[in-house]
């Protein structure tokens, strides 16, 4: 079930996605058949969230007062009857409702969770927003503000959830970063530009790490894994600039952006150091294996740089010398 494409299992059969998650994937495709609806939106998600009866979103919605009934009279309430009967080998997922699964896969990485639950979808759905979503809330009379507070309130959350998240390359949660590691995010601003990308990425940070590597000591750890790894600055320009190739050159802007990748390693790199630590370019380097992106992550890869390689390398490069 794809948006204007070929039809996929569903739901996902990922492990990144909980039993439950998996459950209430299923349950929204099923409120959206059963309402004659030809789509799941992030309305229907936010309705299978919390029909999953073991999950926190049933939790939360019945110490608020709602009973999973009236969370179903309020979609109907909120979105009528479709035309007729529809099989649910025909509903489609709209691309705001991918968006809302990604943002959950991408909440339960920030919250440094091991899998994808129902409580991320819901959680993702509160920070996504979309009009249906809401309406149904105000029919609940729940209020949006309280109802995301009290999510993450039940939550593990870690000190470093959403510290990055109004961060840029030159301004954030960074009283803990050395100079070398603010250096790397200054380096990684400098190869957007040059490529003309408006943002900062992944793949930037890669970048990043790469300059860094070159200008620090020689016994630094970054330094001595980069050489381990046998990872140059011009190797991984030539990989990034396959899979994010450069544009046409824009003006470039004093603070560019980070995407929401960027913003997940900067989070995972706090985390690496651990609570009060210096955060060291290594952290990232690791931090960037963890947050399993797609774009810096297989840059690395494709050099033999693997997750599973840069955690054993960066462990030797940091251990004390003979």
């Amino acid at each position: 079930m794809v948006p204007g494409g070929e039809g996929v299992p569903w739901p996902p059969q990922s492990d990144q996605y909980t039993d439950g998650a998996k459950r209430a994937l299923s349950f929204a495709q099923d409120e959206a058949a059963h309402l004659d609806h030809n789509h799941v939106g992030p309305v229907h998600l936010l309705v299978g969230s919390v029909r999953e009866e073991q999950g926190l979103p049933a939790r939360i919605f019945a110490d608020m007062g709602v009973s999973f009934d009236q969370v179903r009279k309020g979609l109907l309430s909120t979105m009528g009857r479709g035309e007729g009967p529809i099989d649910a080998s025909d509903i489609t997922l709209t691309p705001h409702s991918q968006r809302v699964i990604q943002v959950a896969v991408y909440e339960s990485r920030r919250l440094m969770h091991p899998a994808t639950g129902t409580e991320h979808l819901l959680l993702a759905v509160m920070r996504e927003g979309e009009t249906f979503s809401s309406r149904l809330l105000d029919f609940l009379g729940l209020e949006h503000e309280k109802l995301l507070k009290t999510i993450v309130a039940q939550l593990d959350v870690p000190a470093s959830y959403r510290a990055a998240e109004n961060a840029t390359p030159l301004q954030g949660p960074y009283d803990h970063f050395d100079a070398s590691t603010k250096g790397t995010l200054a380096f990684a601003q400098d190869e957007a530009a040059k490529m003309g990308h408006h943002w900062v990425g992944a793949e930037h940070l890669v970048l990043g790490l790469a300059r860094a590597a070159d200008v620090a000591a020689p016994e630094s750890a970054i330094r001595r894994g980069f050489t381990e790894l046998g990872l140059t600055l011009e190797r991984l320009r030539t990989e990034v600039g396959k899979i994010q190739p450069p544009r046409t050159a824009r003006p470039v802007t004093d603070d560019m952006k980070f995407n929401g990748s960027s913003k997940l390693i900067i989070e995972l790199g706090i985390n690496e150091a651990g609570s009060g630590n210096m955060v060291l370019p290594e952290h990232l380097l690791l931090a960037i294996g963890r947050s399993r992106d797609a774009l810096g992550g297989y840059a690395l890869s494709q050099l033999g740089a693997t997750p599973e390689r840069v955690l054993l390398t960066v462990r030797r490069a940091r251990a004390p010398g003979p």
